[in-house]
């Protein structure tokens, strides 16, 4: 996909992100499960804000991007699940 963005006369902006969109909390959970490790609690907020400032957010609560132009063109996610891209570094 990145060759192709490179190469493409007028491409544009393209969000290179896996089609499923997961909060911190839901990616925790997910690394829990796949290691196998207790989840025992989200990141907490306030010390992130107090370290990070608003540069937090990006963390705690994301962007909700979606790769529609990749989707739309027809590219396969080798790893379209936080789940699937998990197990493959376990």
């Amino acid at each position: 996909a990145v060759g192709q963005a490179g190469s493409a006369p007028g491409m544009g902006v393209s969000n290179f992100t896996a089609p499923e969109c997961v909060t911190q909390l839901g990616f925790s959970q997910a690394a829990a499960r796949i290691w196998h490790r207790p989840c025992v609690m989200p990141t907490p907020g306030w010390p992130m804000r107090l370290a990070l400032g608003e540069q937090a957010d990006l963390l705690l609560e994301g962007q909700r991007v979606a790769p529609k132009r990749l989707q739309r063109e027809g590219f396969v996610f080798r790893y379209p699940g936080i789940a699937a891209a998990l197990q493959s570094v376990k």
